[in-house]
């Protein structure tokens, strides 16, 4: 097993949780998902990556399990709620990310910035 693919689980698995908590943030169906989407997030690629290693691992996939792939896949999930934490801050503050401002009246004073 090379470090490239603990890099590309890790990566993968990174990417997929932070877009799962994206996605669980903007989306307006499931109130629960959207009131705990790290916790959900981290609930799915979690054991998804955990099953993926055990699938491999079977007689009918010609791959192998590696626990170190699990592991990168699972800290990938970690550092995923991370880099959202520091780039969105906390999901709480997504309540109006769905709401369109309403638009702006011309007026004599702002009708030179439209051109």
């Amino acid at each position: 097993m090379s470090n490239a693919d603990l890099v590309v689980h890790f990566f993968f698995y990174c990417v997929f949780t932070f877009l799962l908590i994206l996605g669980n943030v903007r989306q307006t169906q499931f109130p629960t998902l959207k009131k705990h989407p790290i916790l959900f997030a981290l609930s799915v690629s979690v054991p998804f990556g955990g099953l993926v290693e055990i699938i491999q691992g079977t007689k009918f996939v010609s791959r192998s399990a590696e626990l170190a792939d699990f592991y990168a896949n699972t800290v990938g999930g970690i550092i995923g709620v991370i880099l959202f934490l520091i780039i969105y801050g906390s999901p709480k503050n997504f309540k109006t990310w769905n709401k369109k401002s309403p638009p702006t009246k011309i007026t004599e004073d702002n009708h030179h910035s439209i051109s």
